[in-house]
């Protein structure tokens, strides 16, 4: 037996497999998005369990190197990515540790200085401050507020270099908004963190010490 059909039941035949066929590619473009979603949340699960793991660090010291930096973001499972540049050592720098970059979408470049190295805690801290914290920030949101607070505050804008920005600048002595709640965040973090990185307690006072000394709370 052949069917024969009209051209309006042609086209109508048509448009419902066009439109079944639609709902199939959707809904498998939904089934995938929602499987990457729960990768991506069973990950970041994974990624909590495994930072609530003691950590047993070496017996012997830390010593100022980039060996003792890798082992350290191994240790303590530090997030890292392709947004970050490093962590590198650099033998110079004074503070613990120095994350700059671009107000542009780009990698961050985080430095660790010699001063880390006073425990294995202290290292896995400065590393979460300066890559879980720091390089997850908007430095074009920090700059923003940098100027917006100078502009408020009656200070002149002078020469700035909007091409890329590095936490910790002051001006006259006085920390912008932006460069302050970026700092004040990064310090409240090793705060909040000091049982995963292992901080003593007297390691947990000289940093909310240095935190209220620089970056008191207004």
């Amino acid at each position: 037996m052949r069917l024969k059909l009209s051209h309006n039941q042609k086209l109508r035949l048509r448009a419902g497999l066009l439109t079944f066929c639609f709902a199939v590619v959707i809904g498998a473009a939904f089934s995938a998005l929602r499987l990457a979603r729960v990768e991506h949340l069973l990950f970041q699960q994974f990624q909590e369990n495994v930072r609530n793991v003691p950590v047993i660090p070496p017996e012997r010291s830390p010593v100022p190197s980039q060996h003792d930096i890798d082992l350290a973001v191994e240790l303590y499972s530090i997030e890292t990515g392709p947004h970050i540049d490093g962590p590198y050592f650099d033998p110079e720098l004074q503070d613990r540790g120095l994350t700059t970059g671009s107000t542009l979408p780009g990698p961050r470049s985080v430095l660790i200085g010699p001063a880390a190295f006073t425990s294995w805690a202290v290292l896995g801290s400065t590393l979460g401050h300066e890559i879980e914290v720091h390089g997850k920030q908007s430095f074009l949101g920090i700059v923003m507020q940098d100027e917006f607070s100078r502009i408020v505050s009656g200070i002149s804008l002078g020469d700035f270099a909007f091409a890329g920005a590095a936490l910790g600048d002051t001006d006259s002595g006085r920390v912008t908004y932006g460069t302050w709640r970026a700092e004040r965040d990064a310090y409240e973090f090793e705060l909040k963190n000091a049982k995963r990185f292992g901080l003593s307690s007297e390691e947990v006072r000289l940093i909310q010490e240095v935190m209220e000394s620089f970056y008191p709370q207004r």
